[in-house]
């Protein structure tokens, strides 16, 4: 452990070869979902310890099926005008094949061909159009659809679906989804501060689990968590923990100071 030693001539700092810590694991990130009471729930996608993706849908509310329905009708609009759109090509490739050949002097000839060419670009401009406005509305859709549904922030696991939360006066969470990505926080004091650096390794001990694994500093808070006070300063550390330490269990952190 570092020692500090003050007094009115300058300050010294005996230094050992790491520093060591100890704490708790728990998660990095935690959700907390509150049920909107404006609105009315309609299904809950997951159930307790399953798994989640960053973005998977974890319930819905009512009129997220409507909206699903919207963009099918505006995705099936693609397959007619796509072939609308082939066809339009197609016939115009066709037609400027024949103005190339066609005698320069038949005038009469040469200005049908030209119109029915500027018939089919007019057509194909307005198969353009018609795609882009679809496209448009489709996010529009999709854009609105988050308002009936809730997804998860992040990689984790459902920890707790809690059905007293649906009363319109409850203030708790309905459901918790707890980050895979696991960490120990603890303190630092100002003087240990100089020997931690993100990203460098630090020594688990899981004595609970008699084993030890690699862990790596992965942020630092810039401010203090005693800033109002007088004392020695303290700032909080985050040390990433491997997947298969479970949650809760005390761990030694060892740092290296060299």
């Amino acid at each position: 452990m570092l020692e500090a030693r003050s007094d009115n001539q300058d300050q010294t700092v005996e230094v050992k070869s790491e520093i060591v810590f100890s704490g708790k694991v728990t998660p990095k990130y935690t959700q907390n979902i509150q049920l909107n009471t404006t609105m009315s729930l309609d299904k809950v996608i997951v159930t307790e310890s399953q798994n989640v993706k960053q973005g998977d849908t974890i319930l819905t509310y009512y009129g997220a099926q409507n909206i699903n329905d919207l963009i099918t009708i505006q995705e099936n609009k693609f397959v007619g005008w796509q072939e609308d759109r082939n066809w339009y090509e197609q016939q115009i490739t066709s037609l400027n094949q024949e103005l190339s050949w066609a005698d320069p002097n038949d005038d009469a000839y040469v200005t049908s061909l030209k119109k029915s060419i500027a018939n089919y670009n007019t057509l194909l401009a307005t198969n353009k159009i018609n795609w882009n406005n679809a496209l448009s509305e489709i996010e529009r859709l999709k854009d609105s659809k988050s308002d009936y549904t809730v997804t998860a922030d992040f990689d984790g696991f459902i920890y707790q679906i809690n059905e007293d939360a649906k009363s319109a006066l409850s203030t708790s969470a309905y459901i918790v989804v707890y980050s895979t990505e696991r960490v120990v926080t603890v303190e630092v004091s100002e003087y240990e501060l100089q020997y931690i650096q993100i990203g460098a390794a630090a020594d688990i001990t899981v004595e609970g689990l008699n084993k030890s694994y690699t862990g790596t500093i992965s942020s630092i808070d810039i401010m203090p968590n005693n800033i109002t006070s007088n004392d020695t300063s303290y700032f909080n550390i985050e040390v990433t923990i491997p997947s298969e330490v479970p949650y809760g269990y005390s761990v030694i952190i060892a740092v290296k100071t060299s």
